[in-house]
């Protein structure tokens, strides 16, 4: 979809798996899923970006939750979902429901939407049928803080799963800073194995 619709979206190969990785998600084949790439390799504009857009036009009544290390990193992905259902929107039947100009919190006219926060701020009151997570962790110093990490794990358990719903497909796309990050929690509480290490 990205490369349809975006001249300038490069399909490289790692993105090539991210976005068949979203595709199984879509389709039920799991319901997390962890995508673990080095900065600034484009897993934000692929799978969370055009990810959550390819996802409201496939479902236009999905609520989705953007979550980052802060506030304004949240909102300003949320920001860029927004604009690609401005530009792209009406070729899929999504439009934008009037008076959504909030980053932090906008709606189309079917019933879908996206709220986007960051690390430590509540979600109450929306049910998720998605929940990206981008980049919970800002930089490797505050990897290495134990009270950083406390605080995203708890912020993770107790806002961002009490936010599902039957059904609700969850992704956490980052850089693995740490041993003890929550990438690594997660695999840790869920008993899961990662592919690839």
């Amino acid at each position: 979809l990205a490369a349809h619709c975006d001249r300038t979206y490069a399909v490289r190969a790692h993105l090539e798996v991210i976005a068949a990785e979203m595709v199984a998600l879509e389709a039920g084949e799991f319901d997390r899923l962890q995508i673990n790439t080095a900065p600034q390799s484009g897993k934000t504009r692929t799978a969370t970006e055009w990810g959550a857009f390819w996802w409201l036009c496939r479902h236009p009544t999905a609520r989705i939750v953007i979550g980052s290390y802060g506030d304004d990193r949240a909102q300003a992905i949320g920001k860029h979902i927004r604009a690609l259902v401005a530009t792209y929107g009406a070729r899929y039947g999504l439009d934008l429901a009037r008076g959504s100009t909030a980053v932090k919190d906008w709606d189309l006219t079917t019933g879908g939407g996206v709220r986007s926060v960051g690390v430590g701020s509540s979600i109450t009151g929306f049910a998720a049928d998605l929940i990206l997570i981008d980049d919970p962790t800002k930089s490797r110093a505050e990897a290495e803080s134990t009270v950083k990490r406390d605080a995203t794990f708890d912020w993770y358990t107790a806002d961002v799963l009490t936010r599902q719903q039957p059904g609700t497909k969850l992704a956490l796309v980052q850089t693995p800073w740490h041993v003890d990050d929550l990438r690594a929690r997660v695999v840790k509480q869920e008993g899961l194995i990662e592919n690839g290490g």
